[in-house]
């Protein structure tokens, strides 16, 4: 799906750095998303962050829930100005609960 022009232009919208080398390259030349405009440097700093990333990444069966979940409680850590770490246990606790209700059996929290 990211290989496509239209795919990876929506992430590029979302915020999302693209797995493929054309998405990737489209960065370039893209304005940072809205939630972080006046970071002029967002791609370059996700084309770094990329270079880091842990090869063979296995995704949860709710990546959906997940991105939705990340952004609403980074975008309420923002504005209400509460540790970063606060929104990533917001996060898991929001795709923890939805993998339960959902009848995935999970350990942990």
């Amino acid at each position: 799906m990211n290989t496509d022009k239209t795919a990876y232009d929506i992430q590029i919208a979302a915020g999302e750095y693209p797995a493929s080398l054309a998405g990737q390259q489209a960065t370039t030349t893209s304005e940072p998303p809205k939630l972080v405009s006046e970071q002029k440097d967002y791609w370059q700093v996700a084309a770094k962050a990329a270079q880091r990333t842990i090869p063979h990444i296995s995704w949860g069966p709710n990546v959906g829930t997940a991105q939705s979940a990340f952004q609403d409680a980074m975008a309420a850590a923002i504005r209400d100005r509460t540790p970063l770490v606060q929104a990533l246990q917001k996060t898991q606790q929001v795709v923890v609960d939805d993998m339960k209700a959902t009848g995935f059996k999970v350990a942990g929290p």
